[in-house]
């Protein structure tokens, strides 16, 4: 039988060096997650902006029965996915039992003053048929300020204009895909307030557009505002 030849190095073995001081620990915990929000509003939404704001309250703790704080620090965006149904039934005039195709469309909100360099970024998509679901994929551009990590400001006040516009019927499910960071120091913002008794203590999921009521978020546990 053939020996397998064994370098010199091989046979010898590394000894495992000890730190002469403990090495750095990072302390700050970084998630990553994909939300989801069903259209809940009987028009749906038109050009509604889900702004900075917003998006920083989708993971919150309940401090009262009612009240919670946001435990996201900061964020950054992945992806965003959106689908609605199919067809979307007519009154009168246009005569009862006639469908009309639904429409979706995404855009990231980055153009506002200083954003330099951003470039504009739309979806639309409309189906054609009875059986396709309308559905919009879309990434914050890379040059984009949507791109950057979002940050909880510590002063309490959130952003309101940097944000995800969608337009969508009832019924339509939206994924947002993003990592975060969670809270680590800095003084909790107060997130939106329940419109029924939550337990404190508590982690849920939120809505994504906070005491607006379009939409309700997909999870457990989730409450409502």
């Amino acid at each position: 039988m053939k020996k397998i030849a064994i370098s010199k190095r091989q046979k010898k073995k590394r000894p495992y060096v000890m730190p002469v001081s403990p090495p750095r620990l990072e302390t700050t915990i970084e998630c990553f997650h994909k939300f989801r929000f069903v259209c809940i509003g009987s028009a749906g939404v038109n050009n509604q902006l889900i702004t900075t704001g917003n998006l920083l309250d989708v993971l919150v703790m309940a401090v009262t029965t009612a009240a919670t704080f946001s435990i996201i620090e900061a964020f950054k965006i992945k992806r965003v996915e959106l689908w609605a149904p199919a067809q979307a039934q007519t009154g009168d005039p246009s005569g009862a039992g006639q469908f009309l195709p639904n429409s979706v469309s995404l855009e990231f909100n980055g153009s506002g003053a200083g954003n330099v360099g951003t470039k504009p970024s739309r979806v639309v998509d409309t189906p054609m048929g009875a059986t396709r679901n309308a559905c919009a994929f879309l990434k914050p551009p890379k040059t984009s300020a949507a791109a950057d990590w979002q940050v909880n400001p510590e002063s309490g006040s959130q952003t309101t204009g940097l944000g995800i516009i969608v337009s969508c019927p009832f019924g339509s499910i939206m994924d947002i895909s993003m990592a975060f960071i969670i809270q680590n120091g800095s003084p909790p913002n107060a997130g939106p307030t329940s419109g029924v008794v939550i337990t404190v203590g508590q982690v849920y999921f939120a809505p994504v557009d906070g005491t607006s009521g379009n939409w309700s978020a997909l999870g457990a546990p989730t409450y409502v505002v």
